[in-house]
C-alpha cells in the first residue's frame, strides 16, 4: 500500500534523525564537543567542499523580491532612508557627486613640498639629494 500525496517517508525521516544524532554525539572532537555545531565547525574547517554543499543544501533557491517605486521627492527619499533606519542628518558631512564638477589635473610639483630639508627658503638644486653641500 502506497502512502498518500504529502506523506513523509518514515526511511528519510529516520535516516535524517541519524544523522543528526550521530553529528551530535561526534561534535568537533569526535567525544561529543559542541554537539552539532562542533561537528559543523570541524566540516567547516577539514571538509570544505562537503561543508559548502551543505550550505548550498540549505540556502533557499528562490527569493520573492518585491520590486518598490523609486523616491522621486525629497520627502519620499527621506521616508525610504528612515525605511532602512537611516537618518538623513547622518549624510550631512557626505560629498555627493556633481557631474557638472570639472576635474583638476594636477603635476607632482603643484602637490609636493620642496623644501622640507631647506633651511634658507630656496628649493634644493637638480641632482641634490637635499642633505646639503658635500653630503652624500
Amino acid at each position: 500500500m502506497r502512502a498518500g500525496p504529502g506523506a513523509q517517508n518514515y526511511y528519510t525521516r529516520e535516516f535524517k534523525e541519524a544523522i543528526r544524532i550521530a553529528a551530535e554525539q561526534h561534535g568537533a572532537d569526535g567525544e561529543g564537543l559542541d554537539g552539532i555545531v562542533g561537528y559543523m565547525r570541524m566540516l567547516a574547517s577539514e571538509e570544505k567542499a562537503t561543508f559548502a554543499s551543505l550550505i548550498r543544501a540549505t540556502m533557499p533557491t528562490e527569493m520573492n523580491v518585491r520590486e518598490q517605486p523609486k523616491p522621486e521627492t525629497e520627502e519620499e527619499v527621506r521616508a525610504a532612508l528612515l525605511s532602512f533606519g537611516i537618518r538623513p542628518e547622518q549624510l550631512s558631512g557626505l560629498r555627493f557627486y556633481d557631474r557638472e564638477q570639472k576635474l583638476i589635473e594636477l603635476m607632482a610639483d603643484d602637490v609636493t613640498d620642496t623644501d622640507t630639508n631647506d633651511t634658507n627658503g630656496s628649493a634644493p638644486s637638480a641632482g641634490s639629494n637635499g642633505k646639503g653641500p658635500g653630503s652624500s
